[in-house]
């Protein structure tokens, strides 16, 4: 990938789904206790 934009989106949608799916994770093992 040489494009820095597309590069950019590409890796902030990552950190995106990575943090919403600890944030998912998070809230089961809250409601679980």
């Amino acid at each position: 990938v040489a494009d820095p934009i597309y590069r950019q989106g590409v890796v902030a949608a990552g950190s995106g789904a990575k943090a919403a799916i600890e944030a998912e994770r998070f809230l089961q093992d809250k409601g679980e206790k």
